[in-house]
């Protein structure tokens, strides 16, 4: 970054593996790396190769078979499933992670000309099913990715497509993001009866790009554009529609943080991870001061927050090239 870090403290590397081939996708079985591997899902054109890596030592082991196609529609469930939504088999190892044929997934996206947006933990599969070339026409589909059911269609009261889809972790609820030109709006809505919940206009904060709920569903956070700000924070038990905190691209003086485009909780909610502009962002949610920040070469793939709150792994692509690195917090 080229803005002046002044005395900004530095997320720092702990180790960095290479693993030889472009990274789709990393998962962190337990949200801990004590077991010595992470799950990795490797793009090795034209086929996808679900992968572990050893963190100790860098070491890559194949999980199971290539698949063919380009998977952009992928999902880490519970239980240590990979579900890969155009697989024609499944595969079972028992050492790390179950890969699933999700033909229910398959046959949504074939009745749909639709994307998936958001996927929760228990299966449930978010879609734009709107037409694009009908402006009117801004729809969010609610499907059980397990029985390939429509639970819910979201059409009242949306005005663009949708940009970003969260799922509160209880499942009672999704939040959805609109982009509106320079300004967002963001929408809760009910999953038993689609009704609306509320809704948070951000018309002085620029466009946002991610939203997240905290991992006790209390709160939900929004990236945005906004010259001062990089993240906004709701708090959902109560509050006037006004972000409760907000997380600043710069302190006032020397300290500057990169403006975000996703931000997203640690497994406890004590800290919050944003990313963009090539960098990492972490701040302490209790206090809002700055943990850290880290820079990092190429596209990110991953971030994935460790339990203890000790650090994170993270995948990134450098010129087609995945690596995986452990990254610890000052």
């Amino acid at each position: 970054m080229n803005e002046a870090a002044g005395n900004r403290p530095e997320v720092v590397v702990e180790r960095s593996f290479a693993v030889g081939a472009f990274i789709k996708d990393l998962h962190l079985p337990d949200a801990s790396i004590d077991g010595g591997a992470v799950h990795v899902l490797l793009h090795t054109y034209p086929e996808v190769q679900p992968a572990v890596v050893d963190v100790e030592s860098g070491a890559v082991e194949p999980l199971g078979p290539t698949f063919e196609g380009d998977y952009n529609d992928y999902w880490w469930g519970a239980d240590r499933q990979l579900l890969l939504l155009n697989a024609q088999s499944e595969f079972l190892d028992e050492r790390h992670c179950k890969i699933l044929v999700a033909k229910s997934f398959a046959s949504i996206l074939a009745r749909r000309e639709s994307t998936i947006i958001a996927m929760s933990a228990g299966g449930l599969a978010a879609l734009e099913a709107g037409d694009p070339s009908s402006p009117g026409d801004a729809r969010v589909e609610v499907w059980n990715g397990h029985t390939g059911e429509l639970m819910l269609t979201i059409d009242e009261g949306l005005q663009h497509f949708a940009a970003a889809i969260a799922f509160a972790p209880d499942e009672t609820e999704l939040a959805i993001l609109e982009r509106r030109g320079k300004s967002s709006i963001i929408t809760r809505w009910r999953l038993a009866d689609g009704g609306q919940i509320a809704t948070y206009e951000l018309a002085n904060q620029g466009s946002s790009w991610g939203i997240s709920y905290s991992p006790n569903g209390d709160r939900l956070v929004a990236a945005v554009t906004d010259p001062r700000d990089t993240v906004l924070e709701w708090d959902l038990a109560g509050g006037n529609g006004n972000p409760a905190k907000t997380y600043p691209h710069h302190d006032g003086g020397s300290i500057f943080v990169p403006q975000a485009t996703s931000a997203s909780y640690s497994p406890s909610g004590e800290l919050l991870i944003a990313t963009g502009g090539k960098a990492i962002t972490v701040w302490n949610t209790k206090t809002g001061e700055l943990v850290g920040v880290h820079q990092f070469r190429g596209p990110l793939a991953s971030v994935r927050p460790l339990a203890d709150d000790s650090g994170m792994v993270i995948a990134r692509n450098d010129k087609g090239n995945g690596t995986v690195e452990v990254l610890r917090y000052p």
